[in-house]
């Protein structure tokens, strides 16, 4: 198994969209045989890394 360096780009959306873009970027490491199954497992796991969230107001 190798190694590869996944870059994932979250658009981050609050309030209705009601604002300027905002984007989260994350690069994480992922060990796979090769570049297409690291590909598919950081799709698999892409919710995970960037999971809905709560603002001080309880809105998602």
């Amino acid at each position: 198994m190798k190694w590869f360096a996944v870059n994932g780009i979250y658009q981050v959306i609050c309030r209705e969209g009601k604002h300027a873009h905002r984007f989260n970027e994350q690069m994480r490491l992922i060990q796979a045989d090769g570049i297409a199954q690291a590909l598919g497992k950081a799709k698999i796991n892409a919710a995970y890394f960037n999971p809905t969230l709560d603002n001080g107001n309880g809105e998602k």
